[in-house]
């Protein structure tokens, strides 16, 4: 299930919401993805709307949320007025999705390209979520300060030129960090505790006077299906919750009170439960870890290699079989898997030169890897791939 950088991924929701305030493309930055297809989203909906909130709900992948819809066990989050299937990006992972989202670019173009990448000044692999350097390799210089490493402008700057406001919803422990200074420094931001609390704020910002445009988060079904597996028990729970809270602290209130609010919900990507027994340990390959430049960027099912010796691509393929995809970055940045256009200077230092992607259930470890989760994302299946498009217009 390849990305729809052609107006049918969620990076082309930033172009839809500025093309929805009247701001003009161009400007700043590199240019942004094409809006939303009409058949995924007639722009009409959410044209000329005092305030937009984009509510990203990690994690949430479509294929899980239709099979809630068609037992019953959400309501909610099927009663939107327009509803639609759009693909995430290459990788189908947070780090690089959560900046599509923010800045209307593909992981090429921002070069927020994987969950970890390789910093060629720094020379580690580093994790873009928690900013520090993998594997217990010391960088030969500090990691780039957060704030000015993505490539171009993000959507509140788009929004602020022309006179709309923006405000960033997320946990109380995400203001300042690393990711959200990187996508989004310089925006006022709001925190949350729970479920409550989001709504609640999403609601007072939403009833501010003025042009507004309002982006909002929540982690905590990503977080129980890296734990327990999306499909667990525990991701039932928490999706019937997040049905509850958007349904009778939003969903309703909206209706009610809203003075001209669109309200646009969605997912950086889906999960895809991942067994022990189908992990590929790479260590198994005589003489692979001795010879890679550096330990894998990427995570456990799309992975990137940096290979010293050409004939370790053959026999990596040798050794996972079918159930992995093995693929020539060169070639996968040729057929735009991570997006076109001006691409990062630095894409391919950063994700390496061989792709691991897994199929179906599988994952790969290596020397040094964090512990396994039991349910995890950053390939190509429908699983992770398909998101839902959700969409709601409150007038008084």
């Amino acid at each position: 299930m390849l990305p729809d950088y052609d107006g049918g991924s969620n990076a082309s929701l930033p172009a839809s919401i500025t093309t929805a305030f009247d701001v003009p493309p161009g400007g700043a930055g590199p240019a942004l993805l094409p809006p939303l297809r009409r058949e995924l989203l007639d722009s009409s909906l959410i044209a000329g709307a005092r305030v937009i909130v984009l509510l990203v709900l990690d994690g949430l992948g479509r294929l899980r949320l239709d099979e809630a819809l068609a037992d019953g066990r959400v309501t909610g989050l099927g009663t939107s007025q327009h509803a639609a299937t759009l693909t995430t990006v290459f990788p189908s992972t947070t780090a690089a999705a959560l900046t599509s989202l923010q800045t209307g670019t593909p992981p090429g173009v921002h070069g927020m390209a994987g969950y970890t990448l390789y910093l060629p000044a720094q020379r580690c692999v580093a994790n873009m979520i928690t900013w520090k350097a993998t594997g217990g390799v010391e960088p030969v210089v500090p990691l780039p300060e957060p704030r000015s490493f993505l490539n171009g402008a993000n959507i509140y700057r788009r929004l602020h030129a022309h006179g709309v406001e923006s405000t960033h919803i997320s946990r109380n422990v995400f203001a300042g960090s690393p990711l959200t200074e990187a996508q989004a420094h310089g925006v006022p931001f709001a925190g949350h505790r729970s479920l409550a609390e989001l709504v609640k704020q999403i609601r007072t910002h939403a009833a501010r006077p003025g042009r507004r445009f309002i982006f909002g988060y929540w982690d905590g079904f990503d977080a129980l299906g890296h734990a327990y597996g999306s499909e667990s028990d525990a991701c039932d729970l928490e999706l019937r919750l997040i049905d509850l809270a958007l349904g009778e602290g939003l969903l309703d209130p909206l209706a009610d009170e809203a003075d001209d609010v669109a309200l646009i919900i969605t997912a950086d990507h889906g999960h895809h439960e991942i067994p022990a027994e189908r992990r590929i340990d790479l260590a198994e390959i005589p003489g692979l870890v001795e010879r890679w430049s550096h330990r894998p960027t990427g995570e456990q099912r799309a992975a990137g290699l940096r290979l010293t010796d050409a004939a370790d691509r053959q026999r990596i393929e040798q050794h996972v079989g079918d159930r992995m995809a093995v693929l020539d970055v060169q070639a996968a940045i040729a057929a735009g898997l991570f997006g076109r256009g001006e691409l990062h200077p630095e894409l391919l230092a950063r994700v390496g030169d061989t792709l691991l992607l897994a199929r179906d259930d599988s994952s790969v470890a290596y020397p040094g890897s964090s512990q396994q989760s039991i349910g995890g994302h950053g390939s190509l299946t429908a699983a992770e791939m398909l998101v839902p498009l959700l969409v709601w217009r409150f007038r008084r």
